[in-house]
C-alpha cells in the first residue's frame, strides 16, 4: 500500500520526543557523576558501615531515618540526609562519625550527628581527611578531653551548619582545630553557628590549634572553665573573623575571645560576653 517503500521512523529531537542522542547522553551523565544515581539507604533496614564500605569513591548515599553506630569513611563520598531528621547516632559508645585519610573528600548535607560519649577526643566526629558539612547538625556530643562536637586534624567547612549542646573536658566544646605533622587543620565558617557547647578548661565553642576563618558566623552562649568563652586561638595559630556575631559566652577570663585574633572586612559584634563584656 506504501509501494513497497518503508517508511522510515522519526527520532525527534529537542522539538518532540526525547532523541536517542539525548538518551545517550542522560546515561553517560549518569555514569560520570554518580550523584544523580544516589544509593538510598534506610537506616530502619540497612547496615549504613556495609554501605559506606561498598560504596564507590565519589558516590552518593541518601540517608533516611537514624543509623545508630560508629561510623568510618575512608573514601571520597557525599551523604546526603533526606525526609524527616535524618540522623546519624553513636549510641553514647564512641565517634559517632570518623573521616580518615587526607585526600578523602566527605560531604555531609541535611544531616544531624549526635550521642558521640565514651572517647578521648571527636565525640561527634573525627575528621583526617577533607570535610564539609552543609545544612547540618552536631549536638549532644561528648570527649574526655579535646573537641566535643568535632576534632580536626585536616580541613573542615561548615556551611549554614549547626555545632550545639556539645560538651568537652578540656578544650573545644565546639570544635577544636588541631595541627598535625602535614600542616595546620583548616576550619571554615560560613553562615553558621557554634552556640551552646562547653568546656571545662579553654574554648567553650571552639579552640583553635590551626588556622581558623570566620564568616557571618555566630558564637553564642558557649561557656569555658578557664579562658576563652567563645573562642580560644592558641600562640601561634592564626584566626581571621570577618562579619560575625561573638556574644554571650562565658568563661573565667576572656569570655567572647582570647588570644590573637585578626579582624577585617564587614564589622564584627563582640558584646554581652562575661567577663569583659566587650
Amino acid at each position: 500500500m506504501n509501494g513497497g517503500k518503508r517508511r522510515k521512523q522519526r527520532v525527534y529531537g529537542i522539538s518532540g520526543k526525547v532523541s536517542k542522542t539525548g538518551i545517550a547522553f542522560a546515561l553517560l551523565a549518569a555514569a560520570i557523576n554518580p550523584a544523580l544515581a544516589a544509593k538510598q539507604v534506610n537506616c530502619a533496614y540497612s547496615n549504613l558501615q556495609s554501605e559506606l564500605d561498598a560504596i564507590k569513591s565519589g558516590g552518593t548515599l541518601e540517608i533516611s531515618g537514624t543509623c545508630v553506630g560508629n561510623f568510618v569513611v575512608w573514601k571520597s563520598v557525599e551523604l546526603r540526609g533526606k525526609g524527616m531528621a535524618p540522623t546519624l547516632f553513636g549510641a553514647n559508645a564512641g565517634t559517632v562519625l570518623t573521616v580518615t585519610g587526607a585526600a578523602t573528600n566527605v560531604m555531609l548535607k541535611n544531616l544531624t550527628v549526635t550521642g558521640g560519649n565514651n572517647v578521648a577526643s571527636g565525640g561527634g566526629i573525627l575528621n583526617y581527611g577533607l570535610l564539609t558539612l552543609t545544612n547540618s547538625l552536631v549536638t549532644g556530643n561528648h570527649a574526655v578531653n579535646y573537641g566535643g562536637g568535632i576534632f580536626n586534624y585536616g580541613s573542615v567547612t561548615l556551611k549554614q551548619s549547626l555545632v550545639t549542646g556539645n560538651y568537652v573536658g578540656l578544650d573545644g566544646g565546639g570544635i577544636y582545630n588541631d595541627s598535625s605533622a602535614s600542616g595546620w587543620g583548616d576550619l571554615s565558617l560560613y553562615d553558621s553557628s557554634v552556640s551552646g557547647n562547653k568546656s571545662g578548661a579553654s574554648g567553650g565553642g571552639i579552640y583553635s590549634f590551626g588556622s581558623t576563618y570566620l564568616k557571618n558566623a555566630v558564637l553564642n552562649g558557649n561557656h569555658a572553665g578557664t579562658d576563652g568563652g567563645g573562642l580560644k586561638s592558641a600562640p601561634g595559630s592564626t584566626t581571621t573573623i570577618t562579619g560575625s556575631a561573638i556574644t554571650g559566652n562565658v568563661a573565667a577570663s576572656n569570655g567572647g575571645v582570647s588570644g590573637t585574633i585578626t579582624f577585617k572586612g564587614k564589622q564584627s559584634t563582640i558584646s554581652g560576653n562575661l567577663p569583659d563584656g566587650t
